[in-house]
């Protein structure tokens, strides 16, 4: 049976919520699909989840990260790749989700274009949360790479890595995951795959559900090693997107200034180092204290704004 489809999921210490992800690629309706699971050395029962999977489904592959490799989800995904056999390729984390037409809906429309990705509805996943369409493509059925980083500035939005089926030799002209990223690697990533497409198209019909955890937030305070990496990684996609004549300075802007907001007082040294990039893109760093002053005060004002109105609106 020729392999469609490589599913490749990076997974480390999170047995149960692996277990919800690999029963969604056990639904898929595509049939002719292969499942690789790259373990990163997990101390939990991963083991034993998957093999509840291996055991009945021989389309579902386990494998330990080599020690030649980096630790890192990265490297598991770059061992995943060199594994697998697709024609097209799904990259899947070990807790996000996806509706069983996924695979299909989007093997089907990449059939109407020539070196095109796929991308398709999204919602974040929690508890008791009602499911809300999001698309960046929404009343439009493709977008060229320019047009798709335009909109991504205007919408100053994200788009989870799950929502896109890529054909493999785009992949392969776009490189491997940076396994020294680790944050924000995934948008660095399929910067690189997007710029090598054609088009990106939207698959009607499916969607993916993605978790969203707190350190992988803009809006929250992150270490000095993953700020490293997601200035680095900002300063990558910039790099990109310059070389293909796209720019994009507002998008990376507004990324900075909420990065620059949220960490100065903790972690100044570390953006200092990246002044000048953040200088390039319209934020001096000489005046964070005034940007993080205006800043408090607007957390304290518009609320009070909000309610002032509010109570006059007439009923």
């Amino acid at each position: 049976m020729k392999i469609v489809v490589s599913i490749i999921i990076p997974t480390y210490n999170r047995a149960n919520l692996l277990r919800e992800t690999l029963i969604s690629v056990s639904k898929q309706k595509l049939a002719n699909w292969e499942c690789i699971i790259v373990d990163d050395g997990s101390e939990d029962h991963t083991r034993f989840v998957v093999r509840e999977f291996t055991d009945a489904d021989k389309r579902f592959n386990y494998y330990e990260r080599p020690s030649s490799y980096k630790k890192g989800a990265s490297s598991c995904r770059n061992y995943g790749f060199l594994k697998s056999q697709g024609e097209y390729i799904q990259w899947l984390d070990d807790d996000d989700l996806m509706s069983e037409n996924k695979l299909a809906s989007q093997v089907q429309t990449l059939k109407s274009y020539e070196s095109a990705i796929a991308t398709c509805d999204w919602d974040i996943l929690w508890p008791g949360k009602k499911y809300f369409r999001r698309n960046l493509l929404i009343g439009k059925d493709n977008l060229t790479p320019k047009e798709y980083f335009e909109e991504l500035r205007k919408q100053q939005t994200f788009v989870p890595p799950h929502t896109f089926l890529a054909p493999r030799y785009v992949v392969e002209k776009a490189g491997l995951w940076h396994p020294n990223l680790t944050l924000n690697d995934d948008a660095e990533f399929f910067a690189r795959v997007i710029l090598q497409a054609k088009k990106v198209v939207s698959s009607p019909n499916c969607h993916v559900l993605y978790r969203e955890h707190d350190g992988d937030r803009l809006s929250h305070q992150i270490n000095s090693n993953r700020l490293y990496s997601l200035l680095d990684s900002l300063r990558l996609i910039h790099s990109h997107l310059k070389s293909h004549d796209i720019v994009v300075k507002p998008f990376f802007k507004w990324k900075l200034l909420r990065i620059l907001l949220n960490n100065w007082e903790t972690e100044k040294k570390v953006l200092q180092q990246y002044r000048s990039f953040f200088k390039e893109n319209g934020i001096n760093t000489k005046f964070a204290n005034a940007y993080l002053l205006k800043y408090k005060l607007y957390k304290v004002i518009y609320p009070q704004y909000k309610k002032y109105i509010k109570m006059k609106r007439p009923v």
